[in-house]
């Protein structure tokens, strides 16, 4: 396989993957699903429903800190698009526009995790704000 269209292959399991566990996954999870299932709507609908279960794993792997789940997610989604590339060559020209389009909606890749604490005695209070997809516990 071509080294550029692995890198693409690479950056659109990157790229599903962030996605998942960003707001712009509903918007994201039709393209996604139409990558694997181009031949029929029950290919599609099963495709739709591996992706919800994945976004699940997901954001419960991101709740505890297992990052080797989500490292194990983003392989197994990266192998599934190198077959499906494998099989259909076109559709190398559609992940590039999936990658193009959603690329930039995944959280970057240096943002690395944000944890406040704050510790207050007597009558002081804390107010701490934050944003984008939190985790309180």
């Amino acid at each position: 396989m071509d080294a550029e269209i692995a890198a693409l292959i690479s950056s659109g399991a990157t790229t599903l993957i962030g996605l998942m566990a960003t707001d712009a996954w509903t918007r994201a999870k039709g393209a996604a699903s139409s990558l694997f299932a181009k031949s029929s709507p029950q290919e599609r609908e099963q495709i739709e429903v591996e992706l919800d279960q994945t976004r699940a794993q997901l954001l419960e792997a991101r709740e505890s800190g297992d990052v080797e789940l989500e490292t194990e997610l983003e392989s197994e989604w990266r192998s599934r698009l190198r077959r499906a590339v494998s099989a259909d060559s076109e559709l190398i020209a559609e992940l590039d526009d999936f990658v193009r389009e959603y690329g930039s909606e995944r959280p970057a890749a240096d943002a690395g995790t944000v944890k406040i604490t704050g510790n207050a005695r007597g009558k002081a209070r804390i107010y701490q704000q934050g944003h984008g997809v939190q985790y309180n516990r």
